[in-house]
């Protein structure tokens, strides 16, 4: 294995070990506009936040949607209602 498949490994993994124990989110209704990037803007506010995306496809409704995925969220129905609350 050559150096730089060496180095591709090493950050695979540790996205994967980062990602193990987050939390996903699933976030509907997108506008048409709304892409990975700008879902991203939208989202970084929170802290532990590690990845987001937007899906090509749509829902059942003809929505757009996507995801983003947090770490470091104990309580994920307490965090939900203090964010849905104020």
């Amino acid at each position: 294995m050559s150096t730089r498949q060496r180095k591709w490994e090493t950050r695979r993994r540790r996205k994967e070990e980062d990602l193990k124990n987050a939390s996903m989110f699933f976030i509907s209704n997108l506008l048409d506009s709304c892409d990975t990037v700008r879902l991203w803007e939208a989202s970084k506010i929170i802290l532990n936040l590690r990845d987001a995306f937007v899906q090509e496809k749509r829902d059942g409704s003809r929505n757009r949607f996507g995801f983003i995925r947090m770490k470091h969220i104990v309580r994920t129905k307490d965090w939900i209602l203090e964010s849905v609350q104020g």
